[in-house]
């Protein structure tokens, strides 16, 4: 939350212990679940609950959620959210990861700097450093002011 440095005690309070990260998020995953159990259909509830467990450390479950509502989202949605596949990053599912970037990456969003540096990371961690540096290449390119 952007404020003014003279309101931001202000900001703080109305926030209360939610101006914690962790307890947001796990609020969040209450949040989606009760939604959820007024409608077990409802799309972005279960994303919701994807986003929400990854933030809280529980990439099984949320890959298990978003594998849920995958083919029924929007084909833009992971350009704006992209828990579902750091998961899948975190649980080791490199081909899953691949996947995912490959349909992202070759149709419509070229330019999304935050996969070639996922699948940089990917690379290097199976050794393949020329590949690494070359996904982290066109991360840079497409993104000049990342650190």
């Amino acid at each position: 939350v952007l404020v003014p440095k003279e309101k931001q005690a202000i900001a703080e309070a109305i926030l209360g212990e939610e101006i914690n990260p962790q307890i947001s998020w796990e609020k969040a995953v209450r949040s989606a679940r009760a939604e959820l159990e007024r409608n077990p259909d409802d799309l972005y509830a279960r994303f919701n609950l994807s986003v929400a467990l990854y933030n809280t450390g529980d990439f099984a479950e949320s890959v298990a959620e978003f594998e849920k509502v995958e083919n029924r989202l929007a084909f833009r949605t992971l350009w704006y959210q992209v828990e579902p596949v750091r998961a899948y990053l975190e649980l080791g599912n490199y081909e899953r990861v691949f996947a995912i970037t490959d349909q992202i990456l070759n149709n419509g969003n070229r330019a999304f700097s935050e996969l070639y540096r996922i699948r940089g990371e990917i690379y290097e961690k199976q050794g393949y450093s020329e590949l690494a540096r070359e996904e982290l290449r066109k991360s840079a390119f497409y993104n000049q002011n990342q650190s």
